[in-house]
């Protein structure tokens, strides 16, 4: 070694007071069968922790869940807010049906109509309440003059 070697060892004497595994003299190192069966006992139970907590945690933990639905009958609330720029609203309704199958038909709570022209501006008051459509030449007049004009409708609700 040269010289400034020594010198900085020297200088880093002072981390052997840190040193949490020291160093023991050659008298105290005497192996036994005692020490040697608790190191094997020792070794054979961290392999099986490793073993084991390893095999744990690849494992994939598949849990099923199914519950009764108590809330049949219930109210779902909607959300929406469409606009039909080349459908008046005399001609626009409202229907919904779930997944059991149960239907309704021409839903007005809570649901609002507003005529609208070709560029989206409102051209009335808010319907809220239900426009019966009926069948006959006045009605059906009444369409055909709407459509002719562009009318189109927001229904939101």
């Amino acid at each position: 070694m040269s010289l400034d070697g020594d010198a900085a060892l020297k200088q880093l004497e002072w981390l052997k007071n840190f040193d949490v595994f020291p160093k023991t003299v050659d008298d105290a190192k005497e192996a036994s069968v005692s020490g040697g069966t608790v190191s094997v006992v020792v070794l054979f139970f961290m392999f099986l922790l490793l073993f084991t907590e390893t095999s744990i945690f690849l494992k994939t933990n598949t849990k099923f869940e199914m519950e009764v639905d108590t809330m049949r009958g219930g109210m779902l609330q909607i959300n929406f807010d469409i606009s039909f720029p080349g459908l008046p609203c005399s001609v626009l309704s409202l229907d919904s049906m779930d997944v059991s199958g149960e239907h309704e038909l021409d839903i007005v709570h809570d649901v609002y109509k507003r005529a609208m022209d070709s560029k989206g501006n409102a051209l009335g008051p808010v319907i809220s309440e239900k426009v019966k459509l009926a069948r006959d030449a006045l009605s059906i007049s009444h369409i055909k003059e709407q459509l002719e004009r562009d009318e189109g409708c927001n229904i939101y609700g």
